[in-house]
C-alpha cells in the first residue's frame, strides 16, 4: 500500500486515477444502495476459561468491499481529520447530496469516516445507513466521469 497523498498532493493523484480503476468503486453503488445490513454488533464470546471477546461490529462483505477499493486507490488522504471542524459541520448538516463539493473535500470525508471507525467503531456503518457514504460516491462519480 502506497504512503496517503496529502491535501497538496492528492489533486495530481486523483487526475491519475483511470477511469477502470474508478469502476471498480462506481460499480459497488448499485450493491450499496439496495443494502439493508451492512453490518451488525457481535456480542461478547467466551473465548476460554475467563477470557472473552470485547463487543465488536462484523462488517458485510460491501462495507469491506468499499473500505479495500478506498485504500487499494489510495483515496485515504493524510491530514489532521480529528481536528477538521468542517468535515463534521459537513456531515452533521448535510441533507442533500455534496455534488458542490471538491474531489479532496469528497476524499478527506471518505478517509475521516474510514478513520474514525477505527476509534469509534459502528461510525462506518452508521454513515453506511444514513447515506451519506453513497452520496459522496455519487458526488465523486459526478467529478470523474
Amino acid at each position: 500500500m502506497e504512503k496517503p497523498f496529502t491535501e497538496i498532493d492528492f489533486p495530481l493523484h486523483f487526475k491519475s486515477i483511470s477511469v477502470e480503476q474508478w469502476a471498480k468503486l462506481f460499480d459497488i453503488l448499485p450493491e450499496i444502495y439496495s443494502t439493508k445490513d451492512y453490518g451488525q454488533m457481535a456480542k461478547s464470546e467466551k473465548i476460554a476459561e475467563g477470557v472473552y471477546s470485547f463487543p465488536h461490529y462484523n462488517y458485510s462483505s460491501i462495507a469491506i468491499k468499499f473500505i479495500d477499493i478506498v485504500y487499494e486507490l489510495n483515496l485515504i488522504i493524510n491530514f489532521n481529520w480529528m481536528e477538521w471542524n468542517e468535515g463534521i459541520k459537513i456531515m452533521n448538516e448535510r441533507t442533500e447530496g455534496f455534488d458542490d463539493l471538491d474531489s479532496v473535500t469528497l476524499c478527506k470525508l471518505i478517509t475521516t469516516i474510514v478513520r474514525a471507525d477505527r476509534f469509534n467503531e459502528g461510525l462506518l456503518i452508521t454513515n453506511f445507513n444514513n447515506g451519506t457514504i453513497f452520496k459522496i460516491l455519487e458526488a465523486l462519480k459526478f467529478q470523474v466521469l
